[in-house]
């Protein structure tokens, strides 16, 4: 049988992870049968979660049994019943990290339901806080309030900006950041102006309010549903 290179079979599950990593994955599987990727999105149980090489490897359960599925690492539990992208199923894939061999795995890009996903707004939005957030504007020439980084998205694009808001939702771990959504009591939450996400390598928690500086990415579509209007990148935290 004629290979197929596995990188351009998993280039679009793979869209967050370095050349180098994806390399070692695709060095270990260059010998292996791909088949077609899947037709719908996958969901079951985590029975068990490996992470490893920049990857995470996770055992989930559905109806048909188990499978194994691999992704750019992802902060998930076990117990948790996930859903992810459909993705590449390769057979007798052989990790050197793991020094293990699967009969059968998946790569995937990973849950549907990470930040920035319609599903992960359906779930979390009867979570948001009740109360109403007012949180005094930063500092400096380059303080933007939360409408207005909105509003001005356009202008700047590509520009490192501060806000400073209340954290109402925080994911970490997630493709290697952890992922702040913060309000400030500004803009218009009907149209989803009223909350930024950023993504940073600092800590924070939901109830934090903190002064956030990063550069300013508009209509950013990362693809696999992560689109934004505006989205604040690689900032720093200060409480």
């Amino acid at each position: 049988m004629k290979k197929i290179p596995v990188l351009s079979l998993c280039m679009a599950a793979f869209l967050f992870v370095s050349a180098s990593a994806f390399g070692q994955a695709a060095q270990s599987a260059k010998n292996n049968s791909p088949k077609k990727p899947g037709l719908s999105i996958m969901a079951g149980k985590v029975l068990k979660v490996v992470n490893a090489g920049g990857y995470t490897y996770a055992k989930i359960q559905n109806s048909g049994g188990y499978i194994w599925l691999a992704m750019p690492q992802v902060k998930i539990k076990t117990g948790e019943t996930v859903t992810f992208y459909p993705g590449t199923q390769m057979t007798n894939f052989h990790s050197d990290t793991l020094k293990r061999t699967f009969k059968k795995v998946i790569f995937t890009s990973g849950p549907v339901d990470l930040p920035g996903t319609k599903a992960y707004r359906a779930k979390n939005k009867a979570k948001q806080p009740a109360e109403k957030i007012k949180v005094g504007k930063a500092h400096g020439p380059d303080a933007r309030t939360i409408a207005e980084i909105y509003k001005n998205r356009a202008s700047l694009n590509g520009k490192t900006v501060s806000v400073r808001g209340k954290v109402v939702k925080v994911s970490k771990g997630i493709m290697g950041s952890n992922w702040l959504h913060i309000q400030d009591g500004t803009g218009d939450a009907s149209k989803g102006t009223n909350s930024l996400v950023v993504t940073t390598k600092d800590d924070a928690d939901a109830g934090d309010v903190v002064t956030a500086t990063g550069v300013i990415s508009s209509n950013k579509d990362f693809g696999f549903g992560y689109k934004y209007d505006a989205i604040m990148e690689q900032a720093t935290i200060k409480k």
